[in-house]
């Protein structure tokens, strides 16, 4: 699995779940993603609007920038956020509190 399946696939399929998608979007906020490494871009995810993608989000309530493995073990759920977080591995710009959801985003 790549970060961009990650973002082109599988966030967008869950996003359109009717259990999943309803628990993502009640979250309300619009996450940018800085992802490092072997596979570098920005993504977004917007819960107001349901929709992801490639780039960056004006409006973006919580920024992460994070490896791109350690993203793609974020989402797998092989790795914790709080622990990447802790470690200096990824970090954080805007709503802290937010980012204690990332786990509710990931598969």
């Amino acid at each position: 699995m790549s970060v961009s399946d990650i973002f082109t696939t599988k966030v967008p399929t869950r996003l359109t779940s009717a259990a999943e998608g309803a628990k993502m979007r009640s979250i309300d906020a619009v996450f940018q993603f800085h992802i490092t490494g072997d596979e570098p871009g920005a993504w977004f995810i917007d819960l107001k609007a349901g929709t992801c993608g490639a780039g960056t989000h004006d409006d973006a309530d919580c920024t992460v920038t994070l490896d791109a493995g350690d993203f793609i073990d974020l989402y797998n759920g092989d790795a914790q956020g709080a622990m990447l977080f802790m470690s200096g591995k990824l970090q954080v710009e805007g709503n802290m509190g937010l980012a204690l959801k990332l786990q509710d985003l990931m598969g």
